[in-house]
Formats: structure tokens, sequence, C-alpha cells
């Protein structure tokens, strides 16, 4: 195991910040970190023969302008951004670092912006705040871990793999959020019947006449059209997925379900038989309240009769100086709500599962945060699906995963599995069989 040393000034802000974000992924490519303190204003990092300086030249954890110079990974060449540099330049000089790039990256993966009241909008339509925006690709790549693997790879003057892949091309982790276990009854009858013009219109009678069936058949459990927990272990058997379970049976559009019925209950001992792992849909409504969320996760736990040890807020409504707070707090002990509601990417700048640095606190959590890269429902328009191009935009995403030396973390809903929306479970089975394919390893934190 190679040995990494790190130097730090102890008294320079942001210094046991950067110690967590040089350890987390110190340890995800399997290095040992010694921690050495020094009076120099920079951080330097040395491994073997050779060392990188880093001037702790900025106190700013958003910087007020980006650059972007060429960068070498896996000996591919691409540009990442960074701090602006005083003389910009195309390609990157390892010997003359003038830039705190890693106070920068440890902004970008703890979303220091989430914490600037004028940046932040909830935190959950998770399009950039502020000056960074999408003109720097910030949410297209895992800037974070092509950075930090640039890095590594620059010391060792060689390639390097993630231990955790095994000898696989990448690793992905499927999980599922189960929202809605039935169809919306009489709302679902009445929007049908509004919808009769515009099908007529498009001489799709036919169409409008099974789906109103279909809403009919929704005041009958078994009947259910929207009941697709079958087809879903069915589809995944072998891959370790989690399914995600509401523990509060509302969220601020409308009533779900509620797990403890009898129709319901028996659901999470099925997924844990056939070698699943089942979570915490932690509702919207509780994301800032410990007292709240502490009597949903009791509710949550009468019926799984486990307590939980991963979460994912349902609409990913999360507020990090909060949320993950009350979650560590709890007891779990892993969270993927750090996705986008409105696109798929790279919120964080990662796909490395990491220790939460909560910027309130100026403390790392215990709890694990595993960044969610795609979810089916921002992937592609449901009513406008087009499975060719669906998959091959996730398997770009993927590829991005891989040089970042990531986990491809998937995350599907059981509404588009029923015959509403034809086709998703085709691409589903299909996805599943490319990555297989490629060789690529069913990751699993639990």
């Amino acid at each position: 195991m190679n040995s990494l040393t790190l130097w730090i000034n102890p008294q320079l802000p942001h210094a046991n910040m950067v110690a967590h974000l040089v350890q987390n992924y110190a340890q995800w490519w399997g290095f040992t970190v010694l921690l050495r303190h020094h009076s120099d204003p920079s951080w330097i990092l040395a491994l073997e023969n050779r060392s990188v300086s880093i001037p702790q030249s900025s106190q700013h954890l958003i910087p007020q302008n980006v650059d972007k110079s060429s960068i070498t990974v896996q000996n591919v060449e691409f540009m990442l951004p960074h701090p602006a540099l005083p003389d910009p330049q195309t390609a990157w000089d390892w010997n003359a670092i003038s830039v705190d790039l890693l106070t920068f990256l440890g902004g970008q993966l703890w979303r220091a912006e989430e914490y600037e009241p004028e940046l932040f909008d909830h935190a959950t339509t998770a399009d950039h705040r502020g000056f960074l925006g999408d003109s720097h690709d910030f949410f297209d790549i895992p800037l974070v871990d092509l950075w930090m693997r640039a890095i590594f790879e620059y010391l060792l003057q060689k390639d390097i793999n993630p231990p955790l892949y095994k000898g696989k091309n990448g690793a992905f982790w499927l999980s599922f959020d189960v929202d809605s276990l039935r169809k919306w009854k009489l709302r679902s009858v009445i929007k049908h019947f509004f919808l009769l013009p515009s099908y007529a219109i498009a001489l799709q009678t036919r169409v409008w006449i099974k789906l109103l069936i279909e809403a009919l058949q929704a005041h009958f459990p078994h009947k259910d059209p929207w009941f697709t927990i079958p087809q879903m272990l069915k589809g995944s058997a072998g891959l370790r997925a989690t399914f995600f379970w509401l523990g509060h049976k509302r969220d601020h559009l409308a009533e779900r379900y509620d797990l403890a019925l009898p129709e319901y209950r028996d659901l999470p001992r099925q997924v844990s038989e056939q070698g699943h792992y089942n979570g915490w849909h932690g509702s919207p409504l509780h994301a800032e309240s410990l007292e709240d969320l502490t009597a949903e996760m009791q509710n949550w736990q009468k019926v799984v009769q486990k307590a939980p040890l991963i979460s994912r807020q349902h609409f990913l409504r999360i507020f990090p100086g909060q949320t993950l707070n009350y979650l560590d707090k709890l007891g779990v002990k892993f969270d993927s709500s750090m996705g986008f509601n409105t696109r798929p990417g790279f919120r964080c700048g990662s796909a490395i599962p990491h220790k939460w640095w909560c910027f309130a606190t100026q403390k790392a959590l215990d709890i694990v945060e595993i960044p969610l890269i795609l979810g089916d429902w921002n992937l592609h328009n449901p009513q406008k699906f087009d499975p060719e191009k669906s998959l091959q935009k996730a398997l770009k995403y993927a590829q991005w995963v891989k040089l970042g030396g990531g986990i491809f973390s998937l995350d599907f809903h059981e509404i588009y599995f029923s015959q509403d929306y034809p086709g998703h479970g085709e691409f589903f089975s299909v996805l599943m069989q490319e990555l297989q394919a490629q060789d690529w390893l069913a990751w699993s934190p639990l």
C-alpha cells in the first residue's frame, strides 16, 4: 500500500477540511495518509519521490473566476475547471501551481454555495446557484474525482484503479425509490376524462380507453397497474439493489401510501429474502426537523423491523447543514440524496462515496454520502421516450464515472415499470445487460 504524506499549516483556514478531503480520496484509492504540520502557507502532497505544492493563496471556497486547463487522466486528455490563474495558460503545470486547488475542490465536493443565503434555493432544484453555472460543465463531469485522480497519478507516474473495482471495468449501484404503490384513484379517473379531447385529436382513443380502465382498476389493490414491485424484483435479481420505502404517507403534493397497511407491510421482507436491501425514503416535509425525522424513522422501523442504515430524501429535498446532521445523529450510515431533480449529472462533482463535511459545524460527519448520478425521471421525457437515445446518454455518464474512479449510482421508480410508460421497463433491462456485458461490478454499500 502506498503511503501519502500531507503537509498542512493547521493555522490556515480550511486546513481540517483539506485534510479530510485528501484522507477520503487516499482511502478510496488504497493509500495511507501521514499528516504532518508545517508553517508554510501551502498544502504539500508527497508520494514516494515526488511532491505537489499547492499554495493556500485564497480563502474562497467559491472562487470569483474560473479557468480551464488541459489535464491527463488514464491517458485521456481533457479540460478541467479550476480557480482562475494569474497568468492563464492552456496546459496545467504541476511544477508551478499558483491557485488553491484543494480548497476549491472541497468547496465543490461539499456544496459550499448551499450554505450561502443569497445562493441557496432549497438546494434540491439542483441547478447551480451563483456564477459557476453550466457554462463550465460543472455538472457533466466528476471534476473533483478527476482532479484527485490526476494528482495521485502524477505523483505515482502511472495509472491507478480503485481497489473496490476488484479488477472489473467499473462499478454501479442500483436503487429504486418506491414513491407510489397505487394509482391516484379518483383524481386519475377525472384526469383521464379531461384528457379525452387531446387523445381524440391524436387519434388515440383506444389508448385513452386503456388508461381509463387502468385508472378504474386502481380502486382494487390487487389489480392496480402501478403495483410493479414483482417486475422490479425480477429485473434486479442478483444485483443487490436497495429499495427506498417511504416512512411517512404524505408529501407536499399528495398522499402516497402507508407502508404499515396489511397489503404493503410484507414487501420489505420480500426484498430482503431476494438478496436486496431496504432503505428509508425520508419525507420532504421533515427535512428541517430532527423531531419529525425521528418519528418518521420509528414508523419505518416498526414495519421493516430494522433500523435504517441508508436513506434518500424524497424529491432529493435535503438541507446539507441540517438534514444530513440529523440523519447522522439518528445513526444512518449512508445517504444518497445528493443528486439532481432536473437532470442527470454530478451535483458534488463526484461519484465517489465520502464522509460528509459540514461547513456549518466545520466537522466531518460519520454518515457517508453516495452521490446520485442518474435517475429515470431526469434522463428523458417520459412522454417522448427514445430508448436508444436514453441508453447512449446513460452510458456517457457511466464512462465519466469510470474515468473518475467512482460508483455509477442509478435510481429507478416503480411508476415507470407500469403500462402507462411503455418502453421504460425494457430500457431498464437493456441498461442492466449492457453494464454487465461491459464487465461492471454490481456494488452495494450494505
